[in-house]
């Protein structure tokens, strides 16, 4: 079950064994599932993981050990790689309707 958390409800995904290199992939359902909180032990240390979505904005932070990379995608325009540390940031336009 833990594994399903993490992936599903995290977002947090291996991408290499070990997660040398995992993909970070929040994927909020406004009413539904709104904000999801975690750590993922790995043999390069835990992977802190969290989001929340409010209003339209998905507040994200992600803490990637030493010794890995993450490859983080939040919306469809494309991924970015993050090296290892402390990533903060937020991205609009989540649980917003197209017209």
């Amino acid at each position: 079950i833990a594994g399903i958390l993490s992936s599903y409800a995290l977002g947090v995904v291996p991408s290499e064994p070990g997660f040398k290199r995992f993909q970070f992939r929040p994927q909020p359902l406004e009413g539904r599932l709104t904000s999801a909180e975690g750590r993922v032990p790995t043999p390069h240390g835990d992977i802190e993981a969290g989001w929340r979505l409010d209003n339209g904005m998905l507040k994200c932070r992600l803490v990637i050990p030493q010794g890995t990379s993450a490859d983080v995608q939040v919306s469809p325009e494309g991924k970015t790689t993050l090296p290892p540390g402390t990533n903060e940031w937020t991205q609009a336009g989540f649980g917003q309707k197209n017209s």
